[in-house]
Protein backbone atom coordinates (compact mmCIF):
# COMPACT_ATOMS: atom_id res chain seq x y z
CA UNK A 1 0.00 0.00 0.00
CA UNK A 2 0.99 3.48 -0.51
CA UNK A 3 0.01 6.23 1.60
CA UNK A 4 -0.72 10.04 1.75
CA UNK A 5 -1.93 10.68 -1.75
CA UNK A 6 -3.54 13.49 -0.76
CA UNK A 7 -6.15 16.00 -2.76
CA UNK A 8 -3.00 18.40 -2.11
CA UNK A 9 -1.20 16.80 -4.97
CA UNK A 10 -3.83 15.70 -7.47
CA UNK A 11 -6.55 17.53 -9.18
CA UNK A 12 -9.84 16.56 -10.57
CA UNK A 13 -9.33 13.56 -13.59
CA UNK A 14 -5.75 13.17 -12.36
CA UNK A 15 -4.94 9.45 -13.62
CA UNK A 16 -3.24 7.20 -10.87
CA UNK A 17 -1.10 4.53 -12.36
CA UNK A 18 0.35 1.64 -9.98
CA UNK A 19 2.66 -0.50 -11.53
CA UNK A 20 4.07 -4.13 -10.45
CA UNK A 21 7.68 -5.36 -10.96
CA UNK A 22 8.39 -9.23 -9.22
CA UNK A 23 11.42 -10.48 -9.33
CA UNK A 24 13.25 -13.73 -8.73
CA UNK A 25 14.93 -13.16 -5.34
CA UNK A 26 18.29 -13.01 -6.77
CA UNK A 27 20.17 -9.57 -6.79
CA UNK A 28 20.45 -9.31 -10.42
CA UNK A 29 17.24 -11.62 -11.42
CA UNK A 30 15.07 -11.83 -14.41
CA UNK A 31 11.85 -9.76 -14.52
CA UNK A 32 9.20 -12.17 -14.37
CA UNK A 33 5.98 -9.99 -15.34
CA UNK A 34 4.67 -6.74 -14.68
CA UNK A 35 0.71 -5.47 -13.89
CA UNK A 36 -0.68 -1.89 -13.85
CA UNK A 37 -3.94 -0.93 -12.26
CA UNK A 38 -5.25 2.62 -13.06
CA UNK A 39 -6.74 5.08 -10.69
CA UNK A 40 -8.85 8.25 -12.19
CA UNK A 41 -9.35 11.06 -9.16
CA UNK A 42 -13.32 11.18 -9.11
CA UNK A 43 -14.62 15.07 -9.55
CA UNK A 44 -15.79 16.56 -6.33
CA UNK A 45 -19.78 16.49 -5.41
CA UNK A 46 -20.58 20.54 -5.26
CA UNK A 47 -22.18 21.16 -2.14
CA UNK A 48 -25.35 22.88 -1.61
CA UNK A 49 -26.91 25.76 -0.09
CA UNK A 50 -30.59 25.75 0.72
CA UNK A 51 -33.46 27.48 2.39
CA UNK A 52 -32.21 30.45 1.61
CA UNK A 53 -34.60 33.17 3.24
CA UNK A 54 -34.51 36.94 4.07
CA UNK A 55 -36.69 37.82 7.07
CA UNK A 56 -38.85 40.20 7.39
CA UNK A 57 -39.67 39.63 3.53
CA UNK A 58 -41.32 43.07 3.51
CA UNK A 59 -40.20 45.82 5.72
CA UNK A 60 -42.97 48.32 6.44
CA UNK A 61 -41.93 50.13 9.11
CA UNK A 62 -38.22 51.22 10.48
CA UNK A 63 -36.87 47.82 11.66
CA UNK A 64 -33.29 47.04 13.18
CA UNK A 65 -32.11 44.77 11.04
CA UNK A 66 -32.89 42.58 8.00
CA UNK A 67 -31.34 38.92 8.41
CA UNK A 68 -30.05 36.46 5.63
CA UNK A 69 -30.38 32.65 6.31
CA UNK A 70 -29.03 29.39 4.76
CA UNK A 71 -29.02 25.79 5.30
CA UNK A 72 -25.48 24.16 4.28
CA UNK A 73 -25.40 20.65 3.25
CA UNK A 74 -21.98 18.76 1.95
CA UNK A 75 -23.16 14.84 0.51
CA UNK A 76 -19.30 14.27 0.90
CA UNK A 77 -19.04 15.11 4.28
CA UNK A 78 -15.74 17.73 3.81
CA UNK A 79 -15.20 20.35 5.81
CA UNK A 80 -17.25 23.84 4.38
CA UNK A 81 -15.13 26.77 5.16
CA UNK A 82 -15.35 29.29 2.28
CA UNK A 83 -19.48 29.74 1.86
CA UNK A 84 -19.45 33.77 0.32
CA UNK A 85 -22.61 35.56 1.03
CA UNK A 86 -23.74 38.28 -0.73
CA UNK A 87 -26.12 41.20 -0.84
CA UNK A 88 -28.18 42.48 -4.36
CA UNK A 89 -29.49 45.89 -4.53
CA UNK A 90 -32.46 46.00 -6.84
CA UNK A 91 -30.58 43.48 -8.98
CA UNK A 92 -27.29 44.57 -8.36
CA UNK A 93 -24.20 42.90 -7.27
CA UNK A 94 -23.62 44.86 -4.43
CA UNK A 95 -20.05 46.78 -4.36
CA UNK A 96 -18.70 43.98 -6.49
CA UNK A 97 -19.48 46.77 -9.43
CA UNK A 98 -16.27 48.32 -10.21
CA UNK A 99 -14.26 46.49 -8.37
CA UNK A 100 -10.45 46.29 -9.04
CA UNK A 101 -8.20 44.25 -6.15
CA UNK A 102 -9.42 42.36 -2.79
CA UNK A 103 -6.87 41.28 -0.34
CA UNK A 104 -8.10 39.60 2.44
CA UNK A 105 -4.86 38.40 4.14
CA UNK A 106 -6.04 34.84 5.26
CA UNK A 107 -2.69 33.34 5.57
CA UNK A 108 -1.27 35.11 2.39
CA UNK A 109 -1.30 38.22 -0.01
CA UNK A 110 -3.51 36.95 -2.93
CA UNK A 111 -5.83 38.98 -4.81
CA UNK A 112 -9.63 37.79 -4.83
CA UNK A 113 -10.99 39.70 -7.23
CA UNK A 114 -8.20 40.08 -9.79
CA UNK A 115 -4.55 38.86 -10.05
CA UNK A 116 -2.81 41.72 -8.43
CA UNK A 117 -1.30 39.11 -6.09
CA UNK A 118 1.14 40.56 -3.42
CA UNK A 119 4.41 39.34 -1.54
CA UNK A 120 4.88 39.93 1.59
CA UNK A 121 8.39 41.54 2.56
CA UNK A 122 10.61 41.58 5.74
CA UNK A 123 8.44 39.64 8.54
CA UNK A 124 4.83 40.58 7.80
CA UNK A 125 3.02 38.23 10.19
CA UNK A 126 -0.39 37.00 9.54
CA UNK A 127 -2.30 37.01 12.88
CA UNK A 128 -6.01 37.15 13.64
CA UNK A 129 -8.25 40.10 12.02
CA UNK A 130 -11.08 41.96 11.56
CA UNK A 131 -12.88 39.10 9.42
CA UNK A 132 -10.44 35.70 9.74
CA UNK A 133 -6.77 36.39 9.45
CA UNK A 134 -4.93 39.37 8.21
CA UNK A 135 -1.29 41.23 8.16
CA UNK A 136 0.65 42.48 10.87
CA UNK A 137 3.16 45.75 9.92
CA UNK A 138 5.52 46.72 12.07
CA UNK A 139 8.05 49.63 11.22
CA UNK A 140 11.11 47.91 12.98
CA UNK A 141 11.30 45.24 10.14
CA UNK A 142 10.53 48.01 7.28
CA UNK A 143 7.74 45.53 6.90
CA UNK A 144 5.24 45.67 3.50
CA UNK A 145 3.76 43.84 0.61
CA UNK A 146 4.63 44.75 -2.26
CA UNK A 147 2.29 43.96 -5.77
CA UNK A 148 4.35 42.89 -8.69
CA UNK A 149 1.48 42.40 -11.06
CA UNK A 150 -0.25 45.83 -11.49
CA UNK A 151 -3.75 45.06 -13.67
CA UNK A 152 -6.03 47.79 -13.47
CA UNK A 153 -4.38 49.21 -10.68
CA UNK A 154 -3.47 52.30 -12.88
CA UNK A 155 -6.75 54.13 -11.81
CA UNK A 156 -7.35 58.13 -10.99
CA UNK A 157 -10.49 57.96 -10.05
CA UNK A 158 -10.69 55.47 -6.85
CA UNK A 159 -12.35 54.29 -3.72
CA UNK A 160 -9.93 52.77 -1.36
CA UNK A 161 -11.12 50.63 1.96
CA UNK A 162 -9.41 48.98 4.83
CA UNK A 163 -9.86 47.52 8.04
CA UNK A 164 -7.14 48.70 10.43
CA UNK A 165 -5.84 48.24 13.78
CA UNK A 166 -2.79 50.66 14.81
CA UNK A 167 -0.34 50.41 17.06
CA UNK A 168 1.29 53.42 16.64
CA UNK A 169 4.90 54.33 17.86
CA UNK A 170 6.00 57.05 14.52
CA UNK A 171 4.64 59.47 12.77
CA UNK A 172 5.18 57.58 9.77
CA UNK A 173 2.50 55.22 8.54
CA UNK A 174 0.86 54.76 4.97
CA UNK A 175 -1.51 52.25 4.70
CA UNK A 176 -1.65 52.05 0.44
CA UNK A 177 1.00 53.66 -1.87
CA UNK A 178 0.24 53.62 -5.38
CA UNK A 179 3.45 54.95 -6.13
CA UNK A 180 6.85 53.66 -4.35
CA UNK A 181 9.40 55.90 -5.55
CA UNK A 182 10.34 59.21 -4.34
CA UNK A 183 12.32 59.68 -7.16
CA UNK A 184 9.54 59.52 -9.29
CA UNK A 185 6.22 61.65 -9.73
CA UNK A 186 2.95 61.01 -10.40
CA UNK A 187 0.42 58.20 -8.44
CA UNK A 188 -1.05 58.83 -5.24
CA UNK A 189 -0.93 57.24 -1.92
CA UNK A 190 -2.95 56.53 1.60
CA UNK A 191 -1.58 57.43 4.91
CA UNK A 192 -2.02 59.20 8.31
CA UNK A 193 0.61 60.67 10.76
CA UNK A 194 2.78 61.24 8.01
CA UNK A 195 4.64 64.07 8.88
CA UNK A 196 5.36 65.03 5.16
CA UNK A 197 4.27 67.85 3.42
CA UNK A 198 2.62 69.17 6.32
CA UNK A 199 0.15 65.97 6.91
CA UNK A 200 1.14 65.49 10.61
CA UNK A 201 0.08 64.16 13.76
CA UNK A 202 -3.72 63.15 14.07
CA UNK A 203 -4.06 63.43 10.40
CA UNK A 204 -5.82 60.71 7.92
CA UNK A 205 -4.46 61.95 4.07
CA UNK A 206 -4.47 61.15 0.94
CA UNK A 207 -1.36 61.97 -1.34
CA UNK A 208 -1.68 63.01 -5.04
CA UNK A 209 0.63 64.10 -7.80
CA UNK A 210 0.95 65.09 -10.78
CA UNK A 211 3.44 63.24 -13.21
CA UNK A 212 5.17 66.57 -14.42
CA UNK A 213 7.77 67.53 -11.99
CA UNK A 214 5.47 69.12 -9.77
CA UNK A 215 5.78 67.37 -6.12
CA UNK A 216 3.05 65.45 -3.56
CA UNK A 217 0.27 67.71 -1.95
CA UNK A 218 -2.07 66.08 0.78
CA UNK A 219 -5.59 66.44 1.65
CA UNK A 220 -6.41 65.93 4.85
CA UNK A 221 -8.92 64.96 7.37
CA UNK A 222 -7.56 65.66 11.32
CA UNK A 223 -8.73 61.83 12.85
CA UNK A 224 -6.93 59.83 15.79
CA UNK A 225 -7.41 56.29 14.99
CA UNK A 226 -7.76 54.72 18.60
CA UNK A 227 -4.18 52.57 19.38
CA UNK A 228 -5.01 48.77 19.15
CA UNK A 229 -8.93 49.32 17.99
CA UNK A 230 -10.38 48.14 14.74
CA UNK A 231 -11.84 51.37 12.64
CA UNK A 232 -13.06 51.05 8.76
CA UNK A 233 -11.41 53.55 6.46
CA UNK A 234 -12.37 54.28 2.92
CA UNK A 235 -10.88 57.32 0.82
CA UNK A 236 -12.75 58.38 -2.60
CA UNK A 237 -11.55 60.51 -4.97
CA UNK A 238 -12.46 61.96 -7.81
CA UNK A 239 -10.24 62.99 -10.79
CA UNK A 240 -12.26 65.31 -12.57
CA UNK A 241 -13.37 67.56 -9.77
CA UNK A 242 -10.85 66.45 -7.48
CA UNK A 243 -12.97 65.76 -5.09
CA UNK A 244 -11.70 63.72 -2.12
CA UNK A 245 -13.59 62.17 1.03
CA UNK A 246 -13.14 60.48 4.05
CA UNK A 247 -15.64 57.73 5.69
CA UNK A 248 -14.89 56.16 9.12
CA UNK A 249 -16.89 53.78 10.65
CA UNK A 250 -19.35 53.97 7.48
CA UNK A 251 -20.13 57.88 7.81
CA UNK A 252 -19.02 60.77 5.58
CA UNK A 253 -16.42 63.02 8.14
CA UNK A 254 -15.31 65.21 5.51
CA UNK A 255 -14.79 66.17 1.40
CA UNK A 256 -12.49 68.11 0.56
CA UNK A 257 -11.09 69.62 -2.86
CA UNK A 258 -7.28 68.06 -3.84
CA UNK A 259 -4.20 70.51 -4.75
CA UNK A 260 -3.41 67.95 -7.49
CA UNK A 261 -5.12 66.04 -10.32
CA UNK A 262 -3.49 62.76 -10.28
CA UNK A 263 -1.52 61.17 -12.99
CA UNK A 264 0.25 58.16 -13.57
CA UNK A 265 3.93 58.08 -13.38
CA UNK A 266 5.60 55.55 -15.76
CA UNK A 267 8.21 54.31 -12.64
CA UNK A 268 4.74 53.61 -10.29
CA UNK A 269 4.83 50.95 -7.89
CA UNK A 270 2.25 49.87 -6.07
CA UNK A 271 3.10 48.44 -1.97
CA UNK A 272 0.54 48.07 1.14
CA UNK A 273 1.42 49.11 4.87
CA UNK A 274 4.39 50.96 3.63
CA UNK A 275 5.62 53.98 1.24
CA UNK A 276 9.53 54.28 1.55
CA UNK A 277 10.55 54.13 5.14
CA UNK A 278 7.08 55.13 6.16
CA UNK A 279 6.11 51.74 7.30
CA UNK A 280 2.80 51.14 9.03
CA UNK A 281 2.55 49.83 12.89
CA UNK A 282 -0.47 47.76 13.14
CA UNK A 283 -2.84 45.03 11.60
CA UNK A 284 -4.55 45.69 7.93
CA UNK A 285 -7.02 43.72 7.07
CA UNK A 286 -9.66 43.44 3.94
CA UNK A 287 -8.04 45.73 1.86
CA UNK A 288 -10.26 46.62 -0.87
CA UNK A 289 -9.71 49.24 -4.27
CA UNK A 290 -12.41 50.16 -6.84
CA UNK A 291 -12.21 52.06 -10.01
CA UNK A 292 -14.85 54.37 -9.27
CA UNK A 293 -16.23 56.51 -5.84
CA UNK A 294 -18.35 54.13 -4.27
CA UNK A 295 -21.83 56.32 -2.83
CA UNK A 296 -22.41 56.99 0.63
CA UNK A 297 -25.06 54.41 0.84
CA UNK A 298 -22.40 51.55 -0.46
CA UNK A 299 -20.01 52.85 2.23
CA UNK A 300 -22.61 52.70 4.79
CA UNK A 301 -23.77 48.99 3.87
CA UNK A 302 -19.99 47.92 3.75
CA UNK A 303 -19.36 48.79 7.21
CA UNK A 304 -22.33 47.33 8.44
CA UNK A 305 -22.87 43.91 6.67
CA UNK A 306 -20.31 41.67 6.04
CA UNK A 307 -20.77 40.84 1.91
CA UNK A 308 -17.60 39.31 1.91
CA UNK A 309 -17.96 37.02 5.33
CA UNK A 310 -16.66 33.39 5.76
CA UNK A 311 -18.99 30.92 7.45
CA UNK A 312 -16.66 28.56 9.47
CA UNK A 313 -19.61 26.08 10.63
CA UNK A 314 -21.50 23.11 9.22
CA UNK A 315 -24.94 22.23 8.65
CA UNK A 316 -26.19 25.48 10.66
CA UNK A 317 -28.49 28.60 9.87
CA UNK A 318 -26.76 32.26 9.52
CA UNK A 319 -27.60 35.50 10.19
CA UNK A 320 -26.76 39.21 8.36
CA UNK A 321 -27.74 41.62 10.86
CA UNK A 322 -27.32 45.61 10.76
CA UNK A 323 -28.82 46.44 7.54
CA UNK A 324 -30.60 49.25 8.64
CA UNK A 325 -34.02 50.98 7.00
CA UNK A 326 -31.20 54.46 6.49
CA UNK A 327 -29.57 52.53 3.70
CA UNK A 328 -32.54 52.23 1.33
CA UNK A 329 -35.17 53.81 -0.02
CA UNK A 330 -38.69 52.86 -0.45
CA UNK A 331 -39.13 49.90 -2.47
CA UNK A 332 -36.25 48.77 -2.52
CA UNK A 333 -35.49 44.97 -3.68
CA UNK A 334 -32.93 43.03 -1.87
CA UNK A 335 -32.02 39.90 -2.80
CA UNK A 336 -29.30 37.53 -0.85
CA UNK A 337 -27.53 35.17 -2.90
CA UNK A 338 -25.55 32.08 -1.55
CA UNK A 339 -22.94 30.68 -2.86
CA UNK A 340 -21.03 27.40 -1.09
CA UNK A 341 -17.39 26.44 -1.84
CA UNK A 342 -15.85 23.26 -0.87
CA UNK A 343 -12.55 22.09 0.66
CA UNK A 344 -9.27 24.87 1.82
CA UNK A 345 -7.69 28.13 1.54
CA UNK A 346 -4.83 28.19 -0.53
CA UNK A 347 -2.50 25.45 -1.86
CA UNK A 348 -5.43 22.93 -1.62
CA UNK A 349 -8.62 23.15 -3.37
CA UNK A 350 -9.33 26.54 -4.06
CA UNK A 351 -12.45 29.05 -3.54
CA UNK A 352 -11.10 32.23 -5.71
Amino acid sequence: TINNLTSNYYGVGTNLTFGVTPYDGYEYGTQVNSTTINVTVAANIVPVASNVNITPATVTSITPEVGGTWTYTDSNGNPENATVYEWYINGTRALKDGLVSYWKFDNDAKDSQGSNHGKSENKVTNITGKIKNGYLFESANSGGVKLNNRNGLDITTFSIGMWLKPNLTTDNSVFFSNFRDLGSFGGWAVGMDRGLLGCGLNDVCLFTSANTGTNYQYTNYTYDFPNNSWSHLIITYQNSDKNVSFYINGNLKASKIATYAITMGAEIGTAIGNYSTAVFDGILDEVMLWNRTLTAQEIGDLYNMTFYGQIDSTGANHTINNITSRYFNLRTNLTFGVTPYDGYECSRTSFY
